[in-house]
């Protein structure tokens, strides 16, 4: 009968381990932030396709790295972003 607690024992002491370990290890995972690395000001006469154009990047990439951009209405020295990516902080 001794002999089955310590497996007990031992069975319940490695989960709180296991349990612990996985515990820290998501609260040290940190969100990924999308950050943009080549910003650059609109110039007059800029429109997206010129620029998507001209920065040889998809539209859906562009789209992605500038999610809140009007193309109606880019103003001379609106921040436009050409490039970035995840960063975790």
């Amino acid at each position: 009968m001794a002999r089955g607690n310590r497996i007990s024992t031992f069975s319940y002491s490695a989960f709180l381990v296991l349990s612990l370990l996985v515990l820290v290890t998501l609260a040290a995972a940190k969100p990924a932030v999308l950050t943009c690395t080549i910003p650059v000001g609109a110039k007059a006469g800029d429109t997206c396709s010129a620029i998507i154009k001209s920065s040889k990047l998809s539209a859906q990439d562009f789209s992605f790295l500038n999610p809140n951009l009007n193309c109606n209405k880019i103003f001379v020295g609106q921040w436009l972003c050409l490039g970035g990516g995840f960063v975790a902080y």
